[in-house]
């Protein structure tokens, strides 16, 4: 397994895995959450509420960005 930490726009990163923090109680998806989202016309938080991603402690979900943005 090879790690590489990048500096630069999360949407324009060519990766197997692009990681992202959200956190309980946040509504407003601001950030690189927001940024993500944004890029791939709202899907990202489309899938978090069908997935009934909460952002607790512990808790993560995988999507695939089905090509709306370079990371996997």
């Amino acid at each position: 397994m090879e790690i590489n930490v990048r500096k630069g726009k999360l949407v324009e990163q060519k990766c197997d895995l692009l990681v992202l923090n959200d956190f309980e109680g946040n509504e407003a998806a601001g950030g690189a959450v927001g940024e993500v989202n944004k890029a791939m016309d709202g899907l990202l938080l489309q899938i978090a509420k069908e997935m009934q991603f909460g952002g607790k402690s512990g808790e993560s979900f995988i999507f695939r960005t089905n090509g709306l943005i370079p990371a996997n």
